[in-house]
């Protein structure tokens, strides 16, 4: 648990806030003002996203990354239905094809897990013919 303290540390969200604002703030002079003309909800999604990479961080420690981020990616159908149902975007269908192909390789990752000494040989030749990857 101290990892998870010492990777989420409020003093290393504040400093990175502040040099972002910092840049932002010399990009568009007025962004400062638009900030503190709602502190509460300033600070709400400050809180919140502090709570998401907290939390981000002890599932990270509870299962695989590989089905722990799978499982996070879920979060674009949500933003999907969101985006439709709140600011009347448009496309939905469109979109949630798209978000159920993304489902569809979570259910892949989750039900048909592979063993990492299946995927080696072919990483290995894919490594060798493409030195990019590198």
């Amino acid at each position: 648990m101290s990892t998870i303290l010492g990777a989420c540390h409020p003093l290393y969200f504040a400093i990175i806030g502040l040099v972002t604002l910092a840049l932002f703030s010399l990009q568009q002079p007025g962004i400062g003002r638009v900030i503190w003309r709602r502190p509460a909800a300033t600070l709400l999604i400050g809180i919140l996203m502090g709570v998401m990479v907290f939390t981000h961080f002890i599932a990270i420690q509870k299962v695989e990354v590989a089905y722990m981020i799978a499982v996070k990616r879920t979060s674009l159908l949500f933003g999907i239905l969101y985006g439709a149902l709140l600011f009347q975007e448009q496309g939905l269908t469109l979109h949630l094809i798209a978000g159920s192909l993304m489902v569809a390789g979570i259910m892949l990752i989750v039900f048909l897990p592979m063993k990492t000494e299946a995927i080696m040989p072919w990483l290995r030749q894919a490594i060798d013919e493409h030195p990019i990857f590198l």
